[in-house]
């Protein structure tokens, strides 16, 4: 017997009666001497489902979603949608249920990525503009877009090294021909302005502009798309300086009174644990963890 519908799902959707990786399996009986059978799945959600003899599927558990350490994203238009990496290069969608409280896996979608200096989508934020959704990776510096039922790499900063010994090369890329690829000819090398791209304190902003405190340094960046190609993918170019920070800068003045860096230790961005929000219209917060 043949267990499971279809040889993979499709994007965009979700077939409960087809399966993502199989690999692990259990048999049992119930009380009534009825054989079931166990299936571990290992891509997507992971979901754990129960199986009669004849191919029936009888019931579903949903196993912890591991990805969501490292971010998730609410849909402000759709607020029943939530999106979440999944296992072995799958994107979630899963519908909330917010009276009852049940999540239930909606849609599915392949990442479709060719070239390890974009890396995988990490820490994930939802952005919806230019009448579009993007996804946005705040560790990898990559931005997907939907394009019908596809989910495609749109634009990214690469990151790699030619020689182990030296610092990493960066480039701006953005998916100017439409095939969610990384070409060679739609390739630009760039200099950062300082330590920008870090394990953790960069942010996604809702015009897809990445604001960034430079590790090291006093200032805080952003890089702002220059405009919007075709197809929708965000065109970087220039990274734009924000502000100085005035906590820091008056620290290594010696000029910090009692409520403005008196009580810090730092008078630079000395650790990981540092971010920054919000926008030009409104102004910037910030916050960092040194000394």
């Amino acid at each position: 017997r043949t267990f499971g519908r279809l040889p993979a799902q499709q994007p965009g959707a979700y077939d409960p009666l087809t399966f993502m990786a199989p690999e692990k399996l259990a048999t049992w009986q119930d009380a009534g001497g009825e054989d079931r059978l166990i299936v571990v799945e290992q891509a997507g959600p992971n979901r754990v489902s129960e199986w009669s003899a004849d191919g029936r599927l009888l019931r579903e558990f949903m196993s912890l979603q591991t990805h969501a350490n490292d971010g998730y994203g609410f849909d402000p238009e759709h607020p029943e949608h939530v999106y979440l990496p999944g296992k072995r290069g799958w994107m979630t969608r899963f519908h909330v249920n917010a009276r009852t409280g049940e999540w239930k896996v909606d849609a599915v979608w392949p990442f479709e990525e060719n070239d390890p200096r974009a890396g995988q989508l990490d820490r994930l934020q939802f952005i919806r503009t230019q009448g579009r959704v993007y996804l946005a990776g705040r560790r990898s510096f990559t931005i997907y877009r939907f394009d019908g039922d596809r989910l495609l790499l749109s634009a990214a900063i690469l990151r790699w090294r030619d020689d182990p010994k030296r610092p990493p090369m960066h480039a701006f890329w953005h998916d100017a021909n439409g095939n969610g690829h990384v070409d060679e000819e739609e390739v630009t090398p760039t200099e950062l302005p300082g330590t920008v791209l870090t394990y953790h304190g960069q942010n996604w902003l809702e015009d897809l502009s990445l604001l960034a405190p430079a590790q090291g340094g006093q200032e805080l960046w952003r890089l702002a798309p220059s405009g919007f190609d075709a197809h929708g993918n965000p065109i970087f170019t220039t990274w734009t300086h924000v502000l100085t920070d005035p906590i820091f800068a008056a620290r290594r003045a010696g000029d910090a009174d009692a409520l403005h860096g008196g009580n810090e230790l730092a008078d630079r961005f000395t650790s990981d644990w540092m971010g920054a929000d919000g926008s030009p219209e409104t102004g910037y917060y910030v916050q960092a963890r040194g000394g």
